[in-house]
């Protein structure tokens, strides 16, 4: 498992919040459990068992009884990897991510470059 996922290290993952454990979550991934820790969820945010959830793996470890992957709802990166899966000219890489600030549960900005002088990056492209 642990070599399965040390190299998804920065992607996010779909899961199932499956228990809880002194305020830390327990995300079923299918085949490993991963752990949502209290400091890397959004204070707002309130799950119960059962619940789908959206998490950036932020970090991966081995142990002697296996590996522990690590989630996050608080870590820049996942807005990023958002919009990566979600605009179009991010993926393609016409429009890239400069940096982003953010907020978790409140507020969050972004800042866009373009590399093509034609696409102005604030410019929605609809199709």
């Amino acid at each position: 498992m642990y070599a399965d996922f040390k190299d998804r290290k920065g992607e996010i993952v779909h899961g199932i919040v499956q228990r809880f454990d002194k305020g830390a979550i327990i995300v079923n991934l299918g085949r490993t459990e991963a752990e949502l820790p209290v400091k890397e969820q959004i204070p707002k945010e309130s799950y119960k068992q059962g619940d789908r959830i959206r998490a950036y793996i932020c970090e991966v470890r081995q142990f002697s009884k296996g590996p522990q992957v690590i989630l996050s709802r608080t870590h820049p990166a996942l807005l990023s990897a958002l919009f990566e899966n979600e605009v179009p000219e991010i993926a393609e890489g016409i429009v890239s991510v400069v940096q982003v600030a953010r907020e978790p549960g409140s507020r969050s900005k972004i800042a866009v470059s373009s590399r093509d002088g034609d696409v102005d990056p604030w410019e929605p492209v609809w199709a």
